[in-house]
Order: structure tokens, then sequence, then C-alpha cells
């Protein structure tokens, strides 16, 4: 049988994924929202009047991310996140997982496919490109495109990741978020402007 790209690509995730829990000797417990109810469309806000103050949310600020390191701008709140336990980029792709590097319960989740997905002869295979920021400490579920928004049931033109660029170890893009916990208890969801960077070890093994 003959994988295809985004088969590897998966694959390559899981078995690093993998790798990392074992190498620390555990886990962390996956987020999951249920929920559901209508969407009604919203017009984007550029800044949330309800912006976490604590924990990893901070007020938004300027500064790129050093190696295996990312910044989630969400309206006015700015998460910063190691994101060491998982960061690839591969067969044009590029994925990342972290943890907020405060320690508070804030976990990252960035899933890109190849910038051409679209127009690929094997476009069929990539998932459209997301960025999920389950931030428990304060109890809001932040996420823009991809199956964490259609898993919902709620329109994707609502939340989803508007532009992204890869470029090697790096990526970064704008998106409009959604507050999945709100919509989980059947709110009108209410679009936030954002951006991300994230940039990987460009050596993790030396």
């Amino acid at each position: 049988m003959i994988l295809s790209r985004k088969q590897i690509w998966v694959t390559s995730i899981s078995t690093a994924l993998v790798a990392f829990v074992f190498a620390c000797g555990g886990g962390d417990d996956d987020a999951n929202g249920n929920g559901g109810g209508a969407a009604q469309q919203a017009a984007p806000t550029t800044a949330s009047s309800d912006s976490a103050s604590t924990g990893a949310g901070t007020p938004a600020g300027n500064g790129a991310p050093g190696d295996d390191t990312a910044v989630v701008i969400v309206g006015d709140t700015r998460y910063e996140f190691d994101v060491s336990r998982l960061c690839l980029s591969a067969f044009s792709a590029f994925g990342a997982s972290g943890k907020a590097t405060d320690g508070s319960d804030v976990d990252l989740s960035v899933d890109l496919p190849p910038e051409d997905w679209q127009t690929r002869s094997d476009n069929a295979d990539w998932e459209p490109p997301s960025v999920w920021v389950n931030d428990d400490a304060n109890n809001l579920d932040w996420r823009a495109g991809g199956e964490v928004v259609t898993s919902f049931g709620v329109d994707e033109n609502l939340s989803q990741v508007t532009s992204f660029d890869i470029d090697g170890s790096r990526a970064s893009g704008t998106a409009i978020f959604i507050d999945f916990t709100n919509v989980s208890l059947g709110q009108a969801p209410e679009p936030v402007e954002g951006s991300f960077e994230v940039s990987c070890d460009d050596d993790p093994y030396s």
C-alpha cells in the first residue's frame, strides 16, 4: 500500500508525539470539547473585552518567538507557548503542539497544510489550516479553522485561518477565533481577530 503525503505527515506527527511522551515518562490528558447549538454569524472584532488578564493570557505586544516557541494573539490577549514537545515541518506542511511557558493550564495546537493545498492534485488529502488555544486557566476555548471548528457544526466561514506562511522551520499567519466555550452552551459565536507565529528548533538534535 502506498501512503499519501498527508498520511505520512500524520504518521510523522503521531510518531514525534509518542516519542516525546515516552521520553517524559507520561503524557498530558487531551482537552475535549462537547456541545452544539445553532451558530449565528457575527462580525469579527479586533479586540475581546473579556480577554484573560491572568495565566498565559497577557496584553498583546510585539516580539517574535525563539526556537521551539510560539506566540498567539487573540484580540488584545497574548499567549506564549513552549512547543518543544512537538514542532515539525515536512512535506511543505507544518504542525506544532505545546504548553504555556508560564506553566498555566493553556495548550496550543497548530496544524497547517502546504500553502498551495487547495490547488494541489492531492488537495483532498489535506484538512484546512487550524489553530487551537485551549485556555482552561481562564475557561476559554479559542478555535480557528479546520476540524476543530467543523466538529462543532459551526459554519467554517465564521472562524478560520485567514492567511498563513510556512518558511522552513517557522510559520505565521492571521486567524479569526471563536470561543467555543460559549458555543458549547448554545450561545452565538463572537469572532475575534488574531495572529500566530511559531518557530521550531532548526536542529532539535544538536
